[in-house]
């Protein structure tokens, strides 16, 4: 509940910015599960509800939640869905960002960054997504910049 409560007003911010669908996930057992969700206005959008779940090797957000797990759980996951590599978690621990382009379904796209709480753990993913065409283009890394930042004032609100 913490998590949420603080995470909502700079949600609502990212949202307000660009009218994107903004996100935030959790583990639960070897899935992400949507804990708040600030919607779009706009008529052609990305649906995600709260309480939806997803799996952790597919998609940005759950790619994030994947790669900050133990090395040991991450090798057990990937096991049983070879769909990313550890070289790509790797990189995503690297860049503290991840991009998914039509993974899960085609035409929808998402950025997505970790949350740490105040042990420098992490504990969320932080996800922007919405129809491909809107994440195209010269405004994309501004994009990832404004994801990974408020990602970043979240934690640092959870005493990072």
């Amino acid at each position: 509940m913490e998590l949420r409560r603080v995470a909502l007003p700079f949600m609502r911010d990212l949202n307000a910015m660009y009218n994107e669908g903004v996100s935030l996930y959790v583990i639960h057992e070897d899935e992400r599960i949507c804990v708040e969700r600030v919607e779009s206005t706009l008529p052609l959008r990305r649906v995600v509800n709260v309480g939806d779940r997803h799996p952790l090797t597919r998609g940005a957000a759950g790619r994030v939640l994947l790669a900050y797990l133990p090395k040991d759980r991450r090798a057990a996951i990937l096991a049983k869905d070879p769909y990313t590599t550890e070289e790509a978690l790797e990189e995503l621990r690297h860049g503290g960002y991840t991009v998914s382009l039509g993974e899960r379904e085609d035409g929808v796209s998402s950025i997505a960054a970790p949350i740490e709480d105040a042990r420098c753990e992490v504990v969320a993913a932080l996800s922007m997504s919405g129809p491909s065409v809107r994440f195209e283009g010269s405004g994309f890394s501004d994009k990832i910049a404004r994801v990974k930042k408020t990602a970043e004032l979240i934690s640092k609100a959870l005493g990072r």
